[in-house]
């Protein structure tokens, strides 16, 4: 097979391929293509390049979606004339809550067959705000081929074996999970792979570390917040599954000091990977760098500050998202609730541009008496704590902060006082700090995913 196929299989070495690619592989091969390419173009001709498809995605929007008529009206958008910055920026932005209220309005009445048939994916509603997000097979194929475009930069070997622990509901259950031929798609689509262990989140810390053990993979797909519990196991045992190259990590945010136990205790680095059922893909860990890429061929990516305002590099902002091809329902300047830093162009030469940290949700702030909210990481605190296996910090109220712990036994009173102070230090004011003790790991959300600190203010 010569072409993009040849171009693209090539990176990977030692790697059985099948002799031809199936429908859907062939695809993959051809955006996976194009990706190499683009991914190389300069920020302004990305840009330049995705004001085009907006301007497409909008003429369809404005002819067949009802929710955004009168706002693309309001916002003096001509179907005839190339789209602006300044005439995108005017749009409003669009919030969990307002999808929740268009309902049907932001589905499109004409859906071009180009697109294929549409599926709906259903959100979590960790935020207590559950979704349903129409999809086409276009943004699904965007997706897969944004997925091989982390294997491709981070250089994966298929023919290894693939474990994942993630919120599976009544599949793959502990303490066995379930074990497949392949990694499915999109990589089976490409690649003969090996085979792929999966386990619900459903199991303790301690099944999960001897699964893993057992089953020895080359990769984990995992939380953050998992990675945390099975290192400290590890480190308490002294054992570490041999052959595990690289953890990638989902759903959560990454902190610094994560990346140096995992770096420190078992030898390998994390690759983190930004993403949301809503969105898809929305940035991939730079293999040079360390810093994120935006998937500018699927996404519109702003980083905005209080007023609106594009932040510059260094700042952190509101991050809105925008889907460049889902004409089925549109999601236009959606503000999915986190926050992050904007990054500098990437030593790596890729135009793609960067955030340099994805700092998390409001709902993960910090809300002192003043009304000033803040982002704080309490790993170093706990660090000095080795009896604490786990924490949660849930603000109640504005002088309340409830601590949970997971422990073999309470703290004694002077050990809470030790712990108060470290946190009332770091916090800077001193909060009313309450302590509840758990034997086995601590509630997750429903989908899974976990939060050290948790803000059950009213926003």
């Amino acid at each position: 097979m010569t072409g993009p196929a040849t171009d693209i299989r090539s990176r990977v070495a030692g790697v059985s391929w099948p002799a031809m690619p199936s429908a859907r592989g062939a695809q993959l091969l051809a955006l996976s293509y194009q990706f190499e390419q683009t991914q190389w173009w300069s920020a302004e001709r990305l840009l330049e390049q995705q004001l085009r498809q907006l301007q497409r995605l909008l003429q369809r929007v404005a002819a067949s979606v009802p929710y955004y008529r009168e706002r693309l009206t309001a916002i003096g958008f001509d179907p005839q004339q190339a789209l602006t910055l300044d005439v995108w920026r005017a749009l409003p932005l669009l919030t969990r809550r307002d999808i929740q209220r268009a309902g049907a309005a932001l589905h499109s009445t004409a859906l071009p067959a180009s697109y294929g048939r549409f599926g709906e994916t259903r959100t979590s509603g960790s935020t207590g705000e559950p979704l349903t997000v129409r999809r086409t097979q276009l943004d699904q194929l965007l997706w897969e081929a944004n997925a091989l475009r982390d294997h491709h930069w981070h250089q994966r070997d298929p023919s290894g074996k693939l474990a994942v622990i993630r919120s599976m509901g009544d599949a793959a259950k502990p303490p066995h999970g379930t074990l497949s031929r392949n990694w499915g798609s999109p990589v089976a689509e490409l690649y003969r792979t090996g085979p792929l262990a999966r386990l619900s989140t459903a199991a303790d810390v301690a099944t999960q570390a001897r699964w893993l053990l057992q089953q020895n993979p080359d990769y984990l797909l995992t939380y953050p917040s998992l990675v945390n519990l099975l290192i400290a196991w590890f480190s308490s045992h002294g054992e570490r599954p041999a052959r595990l190259r690289s953890v990638r990590t989902v759903g959560e945010t990454v902190d610094p000091a994560l990346r140096e136990a995992c770096q420190d205790v078992l030898g390998i680095p994390i690759v983190d990977g930004y993403s949301s059922e809503e969105m898809g893909y929305i940035a991939l860990q730079c293999p040079v760098s360390g810093a994120y890429h935006v998937m500018s061929e699927s996404v519109l990516v702003e980083i905005i500050d209080e007023h609106g305002k594009p932040c510059a590099p260094g700042a952190v902002g509101q991050v809105v998202v925008t889907t460049l091809h889902n004409v089925a329902m549109p999601l236009l300047r959606y503000t999915l609730g986190d926050h992050a830093e904007v990054g500098a162009p990437c030593a790596c030469g890729r135009g793609l541009p960067t955030i340099a940290r994805i700092l998390g949700r409001v709902r993960n702030l910090l809300t002192l008496p003043s009304g000033q909210r803040i982002r704080l990481s309490f790993h170093r605190q706990f660090k000095e704590f080795p009896m604490v296996r786990q924490y949660q910090l849930i603000q109640r109220t504005l002088e309340e902060i409830e601590t949970r712990l997971l422990v073999d036994a309470p703290l004694t009173e002077q050990t809470e006082t030790r712990l108060r102070n470290a946190l009332q230090a770091v916090m800077g004011h001193p909060f009313h700090i309450s302590f509840i003790y758990f034997s086995e790991e601590l509630p997750r959300g429903p989908s899974g995913k976990f939060d050290d600190f948790v803000s059950r203010l009213a926003t």
